[in-house]
């Protein structure tokens, strides 16, 4: 439900808030692959490139399917290429 609600706050323009949501739930959450998916999203968006490389980086390990895998390295590719 907080994940959700991050997600939400932030598609809605207010990433800041959504990140501080999203951030409280860490150790909650931390072996949670779509956390760390939607973590890294809210940090590109943020400008925090390396941060955000280093949560694909933890989303792409915790995947449990490749199709989920192979989706968030082409992401982690475009904020590559962005930063």
């Amino acid at each position: 439900m907080h994940l959700s609600h991050a997600v939400a706050r932030a598609e809605a323009g207010t990433i800041k808030a959504g990140r501080r949501v999203l951030e409280s739930l860490t150790s909650v959450l931390a072996a949670y692959q779509p956390f760390h998916a939607a973590h890294a999203e809210l940090l590109s968006h943020s400008g925090q490139d390396s941060a955000a490389l280093a949560a694909y980086d933890r989303a792409i390990d915790l995947a449990s399917n490749p199709s989920d895998a192979i989706s968030l390295r082409q992401r982690r590719a475009q904020t590559v290429e962005i930063a």
